[in-house]
């Protein structure tokens, strides 16, 4: 145990010496902790919101965090702080954990450890007062600014940064510290600086600060927005790789006109991260049309990073040139430059360059490769465009997969025809539904189909409106869902909600229990247990009245909690709210109050 107590605080030391954050965070990775955040009006937010797939749109906060931990289990740490005999490492634990608590009385057990005679537990409390977060304890860390250890000095600038902030404070201390003669204190001071005073500090100590630690004075500069240190930013740019970078960076945050020559010129920088950063910068500084013919000329560069950065500033495609250099780099080995020709190219100001883009995409749908296919019904479903139909269709009927035709080739192409709404594809898109549930059960011969593929294509199929998907959308929900994939699950659910139609009593209540069961079930994924909500919800099942308030309250996802609000209100028509749920939480401290 003694091993694990001494692993923990040197956990906390390799924080402060490194630049780690202060705040413990780990238990608020899914939660929030503003109460203040908006949540979507249940009566005024359109149903075109609410009703496609995933609904991703529909933005609700995650779940409060709600603090279980007593005062009294702050005062019990405290009191066993304070016991005589307790081990270093013991005690710098307590105070961790007396911060982790997040109560008011945990402040005075810390303002204590803060002028303790050990360098150890000093450096515990600085970053335990920075973790609590009470204002109270600026002064007495503020003390801590003139201690004897570096790290100490380090930690206190940081803690009174925190504990300051959108307050008034002293701005001595920052400046103080830039002239520490210890890296940990001087690190600290560029990490928090934030005046215009503090800024002019840091550009007259440029020269003199070594690398790193330049590297950081130059990222301060650009944070406080020093529009006045344009020149000293400039001057940055003869320096080394890092230094280069983070000043275009800076220069970027500043946008400052004033250095449009050097940073164009470093587009001819024999390093990649200069020309990829300089061209990013430009973006920012120069007119949007000098910024997007910047950009194409620097398509040919022979690094893929800084051609992905000049594939996405080309947008929008106002030439046949264009087009040809772009289509050209959906074949790109590096996928990020893909992604973001592909985005350009669909993006168009003039109907002459739609269609040039079209006619494009209609000429990928017979590559040789399917990556190709799919990239051509990309961009005819972006465009709505049914110039390729028949080609699609093709595709759609394919019965084996190829090199040429393949699961995320159909997946993509039912996704395109759903978009289009060329009543030609109803029933390819059907035979594909029905050819995706078989593969989803284990009934069929082609796997590629068991995932996107049928799920595009069921949810193609609600766009057209046919009822005819919804025998398979059953057979998908009735597999288990430990053996199916969630994708098609999901769209199946949506399916039921979008096209689902009860004409008698046991229908409405075997619909119910099969979706119903969907969101109890252990086996289904989230988003399959939003879309049966959400399914229950838009078919108005009567069965669901006694439940859904259940559901409101549930705070394992806060987006089937409002959908649940939101159809209380569509079914009953009494006006309604959802308040985020809070989500017990206690920190992990090595005593607790024990509730009656």
């Amino acid at each position: 145990m003694a091993y694990f107590r001494q692993m923990r605080w040197m956990s906390v030391l390799v924080g402060v010496v490194l630049g780690y954050g202060l705040m413990d965070c780990a238990s608020a990775q899914t939660l929030s902790d503003d109460p203040a955040a908006e949540v979507p009006s249940i009566t005024q937010t359109p149903e075109a919101i609410i009703t496609p797939w995933q609904s991703p749109d529909l933005h609700i906060p995650k779940p409060l965090r709600r603090n279980e931990t007593t005062a009294r289990t702050a005062e019990l740490l405290g009191a066993a702080l304070q016991q005589p005999g307790v081990s270093l490492t013991r005690r710098a634990e307590l105070i961790r954990d007396l911060a982790s608590t997040q109560q008011h009385e945990a402040a005075a057990f810390i303002r204590t450890a803060l002028s303790d005679q050990n360098v150890q537990l000093r450096l515990a409390a600085a970053q335990a007062a920075a973790t609590l977060g009470q204002a109270e304890l600026a002064g007495d860390v503020a003390r801590l600014v003139e201690d004897s250890d570096p790290l100490v000095r380090a930690q206190a600038v940081a803690a009174y940064a925190i504990l300051t902030t959108g307050q008034k404070s002293d701005p001595s201390i920052i400046l103080r510290a830039l002239n520490d003669p210890a890296y940990p204190v001087q690190r600290s001071a560029l990490l928090h600086a934030s005046t215009a005073e503090q800024a002019q500090a840091i550009a007259a100590a440029l020269p003199s600060l070594p690398p790193a630690l330049r590297v950081e004075g130059i990222k301060a500069l650009g944070r406080i927005g020093a529009a006045e240190q344009t020149a000293v930013l400039v001057q940055q740019l003869r320096g080394g790789i890092d230094e280069q970078v983070t000043a275009l960076r800076a220069l970027g945050q500043l946008k400052a006109q004033a250095s449009l020559a050097e940073v164009q010129a470093l587009l001819k920088s024999n390093h990649p991260a200069v020309r990829r950063t300089a061209l990013q910068t430009l973006g920012l500084l120069l007119s949007a049309d000098d910024a997007r013919a910047t950009c194409q000329q620097m398509l040919a560069d022979p690094d893929p990073s800084v051609r992905q950065v000049a594939a996405a500033g080309s947008a929008p495609v106002q030439t046949s040139a264009l087009i040809d250099r772009l289509v050209e780099l959906l074949s790109d080995p590096y996928l990020p430059v893909h992604d973001s020709a592909l985005a350009t190219l669909g993006q168009t100001e003039t109907p002459a360059m739609r269609d040039a883009v079209i006619a494009r995409a209609v000429v990928l749908l017979d590559a040789p490769l399917a990556r190709r296919r799919q990239d051509g019904s990309h961009l005819l479903g972006v465009y709505r465009s049914n110039a390729g139909l028949e080609k699609q269709l093709v595709i759609l009927t394919a019965t084996t997969p190829t090199e040429a035709i393949d699961g995320d080739v159909s997946a993509e192409t039912a996704k395109a025809l759903g978009l289009i709404g060329d009543k030609r594809a109803v029933d390819p898109i059907f035979n594909l539904v029905r050819r995706g549930a078989d593969a989803v059960t284990g009934k069929g011969k082609d796997d590629s189909l068991a995932g996107a593929a049928a799920a595009e294509a069921i949810v193609a199929a609600g766009r057209f409106g046919d009822q005819r998907i919804l025998p398979s959308a059953h057979q998908i929900l009735r597999a288990s869902g430990e053996t199916t994939p969630y994708l098609p699950r999901s769209a199946a659910a949506w399916a039921l909600g979008e096209l689902g139609q009860n004409d008698t009593a046991a229908d409405s209540a075997a619909t119910f229990q099969l979706l119903y069961g969907l969101y109890n079930s252990m086996f289904d994924a989230p988003a399959t247990k939003f879309e049966a909500v959400k399914a229950i919800v838009r078919l108005k099942l009567n069965d669901a009245l006694p439940v859904l308030p259940e559901l409101i309250q549930q705070n394992r996802d806060a987006r089937i909690g409002w959908v649940a609000a939101w159809g209380l209100w569509r079914m009953t028509g009494e006006p309604t709210s959802y308040t985020l749920p809070a989500v017990s939480w206690q920190p992990n401290v090595a005593i607790q109050d024990v509730k009656p």
